[in-house]
């Protein structure tokens, strides 16, 4: 539900620049709200135990979804940019997680091995 919502939202926002700025923004919005699921169901996961640093990340994640939405309606272009850059540093992040998790994998057969 999160995911079509966050395109449906941006498509909204976008409309008046244009079908190709709709179109850019609804799968840039869908592409982010997709990744922060998927992060946000993988620490729900992670971290089981309801406690106060769950309870104060739980509150903080509510108030970014809200500040997000209001920048999508009321600053779409400024939205766009910043959304991008996100985008950009969070394929940057899980890269740099995939190199350092194979390199310490390489570490541990090595090790293994002897």
């Amino acid at each position: 539900m999160r995911i079509p919502l966050g395109a449906l939202l941006t498509g909204y926002a976008m409309a008046e620049f244009g079908l190709i700025s709709e179109t850019v923004g609804m799968v840039i919005s869908g592409g982010v709200t997709f990744a922060t699921h998927f992060i946000k169901t993988g620490t729900r996961a992670l971290t089981s135990v309801l406690n106060q640093s769950v309870i104060g990340r739980l509150f903080t994640e509510d108030v970014a979804v809200f500040t997000d939405m209001w920048a999508a309606i009321n600053h779409p272009a400024v939205w766009i940019v910043v959304a991008t850059i996100i985008i950009i540093l969070m394929v940057w992040l899980m890269l740099a997680k995939v190199i350092l998790a194979t390199h310490w994998h390489k570490k541990l057969l090595a090790k293994l091995a002897v």
